[in-house]
């Protein structure tokens, strides 16, 4: 595991108010405790957050690169990120998936879930910001409702503020050093995924 990136697992008995997969799930703490309390509020509001990813290693993006090209090839440079590429691989990012879908990962049918619509709205009050959203190719990468990224409360908020797109954000972030937010950018550690 990557020490660098202050990498925790969080564990199906750790947290009663999300459902993970694969028995637990491994994200950067900050990410990971904020997860954790942003499902707590999630149940509280009667709605539940389920994770189906979250750091990758790049030999397990490589695995799932190879995966999506054999079944898809003509289009697999939209869906997935090569290894080198993906958010998964910074620790910071979660694929989320709702009980309204049954629980299916990378489902187009999340954005018309209660849990997408909650997320909407109080992802960011957690840190959390929607990487990949409805029209935004600039990526390179079609729209991906249900993959979020940890960037903390403050710059998730300013986001929102400044109604910035994802990306032209974190480029934004990887030209400055930020006093209010009390964050370098050089060790935001973002600048080479996006």
């Amino acid at each position: 595991m990557n020490k660098s990136l202050d990498l925790r697992w969080i564990s199906k008995t750790e947290s009663n108010n999300l459902k993970i997969f694969y028995d637990k799930i491994c994200l950067n703490r900050d990410a990971a405790n904020a997860l954790i309390n942003m499902a707590t509020a999630a149940r509280a509001d009667g709605v539940s957050i389920g994770v189906t990813s979250g750091y990758r290693p790049p030999i397990l993006q490589q695995m799932v690169w190879d995966y999506w090209n054999k079944l898809q090839p003509d289009i697999v440079e939209l869906e997935v990120a090569k290894p080198g590429y993906s958010e998964h691989q910074l620790g910071t990012a979660i694929d989320v998936t709702s009980e309204e879908i049954k629980w299916r990962g990378v489902d187009y049918k999340f954005k018309f879930t209660k849990t997408y619509s909650w997320l909407k709205k109080n992802a960011k009050q957690f840190g959390f910001i929607f990487s990949y959203t409805d029209g935004m190719k600039v990526y390179g990468y079609n729209a991906e409702e249900w993959h979020l990224r940890y960037v903390g409360r403050c710059m998730a908020e300013e986001k929102e503020t400044q109604g910035m797109t994802s990306l032209d954000f974190l480029l934004s972030l990887c030209r400055r050093d930020d006093p209010v937010c009390g964050i370098a950018s050089s060790t935001l550690n973002w600048c080479g995924a996006i």
